[in-house]
């Protein structure tokens, strides 16, 4: 089984403890970048199973707490309101393969923009991030398993772009401790 591990910046990279085969994207920031990067690996790599990890925001969670997602909102489409437009993804019901214990964990919701949310009037939903609804939405189309880990690592509102600079290295040990214990 061969498992594609997505990112956006190296600070965000971890180790995912797996038995088979693990492959690392770092995509970049946003989502043209994180389609493009995310499209390309899937394409080249055909993995069983796409897994999105780093950082997010939040105005519902604590900074450390760690946030599986399996429902993903683009929070730029949303506000379109085109019935032909994607703009909401619902992957709770589908089976995560050598990771059941993800499956098992509460389904946290993800929403994803183009820029730092900086006030808890612009989502709602458990985290925010730049990148996961445009995996989610590669990975549905090509029927490959998606769920995407997040660490907290700034509370929306409260200065959120410095907080994540400042909180990026211990909320991604946070997290590479959260993978190790799934063992």
């Amino acid at each position: 089984m061969k498992l594609l591990v997505c990112y956006a910046l190296e600070c965000e990279k971890i180790t995912v403890p797996f038995e088979g085969e693990v492959k690392y994207l770092q995509m970049g920031i946003a989502k043209m970048q994180a389609s493009v990067s995310a499209a390309e690996a899937i394409a080249a790599e055909k993995p069983d199973m796409v897994m999105n990890i780093g950082t997010a925001g939040t105005f519902r969670h604590k900074v450390g707490d760690i946030v599986v997602c399996r429902k993903f909102i683009d929070r730029d489409l949303i506000k379109v309101k085109i019935p032909e437009i994607i703009d909401y993804i619902d992957l709770s019901s589908e089976t995560l393969p050598a990771f059941q214990k993800l499956a098992e964990m509460p389904v946290g919701e993800c929403s994803t923009g183009d820029t730092f949310v900086t006030s808890a009037g612009e989502m709602d939903s458990d985290v925010c991030d730049m990148e996961s609804f445009c995996i989610a939405y590669i990975c549905k189309k090509h029927k490959i398993p998606f769920v995407s880990v997040k660490v907290v690592s700034d509370v929306v509102g409260s200065n959120s772009v410095k907080d994540w600079q400042e909180a990026t290295n211990e909320a991604i040990e946070k997290l590479q401790n959260f993978f190790y214990s799934l063992q």
